[in-house]
């Protein structure tokens, strides 16, 4: 599928993408140098960016996939569920949740408390694009490449596509 032209606007560009990836995947590799890191990327949407950050720590990293589902057939956020959990185990593991874009956080958080209940140390959250105006909170470490003002792009005016988000409706993607 091909959404170019669908796209009304790139608010971050793929360079300033890679250079902020870049500098994240420098920081991860220092702050978890002599530990064992498991990447957990949330399903579909973080795949594109996981791959940019994994390439971009120098470290070892496992890792592993989690589906959660907040949207159903809409883009409205809503209730969150678990669609499809890992193979690994992760009981002791220093985890790091990996999302491309937070409106509310809470897909995060649900991922935060059912990772804790199977025994992960969860060691942060990387997120590609914050849209929470600040609203999304986490009991750990929380890293986002960008941060977009609420004031220009509210959550419920615009749909925003990262490099691989869950495509509803391509009507939809209007940035």
């Amino acid at each position: 599928m091909n959404f170019q032209n669908d796209i009304a606007e790139v608010l971050v560009s793929e360079k300033e993408i890679q250079a902020k990836v870049g500098k994240l995947g420098q920081r991860i590799s220092q702050d978890y140098k002599g530990q064992e890191l498991l990447l957990i990327g949330l399903l579909r949407g973080a795949i594109v960016f996981l791959s940019d950050l994994m390439r971009a720590i120098s470290i070892p990293a496992r890792l592993d996939f989690i589906g959660i589902q907040s949207y159903g057939a809409s883009t409205e956020s809503g209730a969150v569920r678990l669609v499809m959990d890992l193979e690994t185990d992760i009981a002791g593991c220093h985890v790091l949740v990996v999302e491309d874009i937070v409106t509310t956080g809470g897909s995060v958080r649900k991922t935060i408390d059912h990772l804790r209940t199977r025994g992960a140390e969860v060691a942060g959250v990387a997120v590609l694009i914050d849209r929470s105006a600040g609203e999304a909170q986490f009991d750990c470490p929380f890293a986002a490449l960008a941060r977009l003002d609420m004031e220009s792009w509210p959550a419920d005016n615009c749909a925003l596509c990262s490099q691989g988000v869950d495509v509803v409706d391509p009507d939809d993607i209007i940035l």
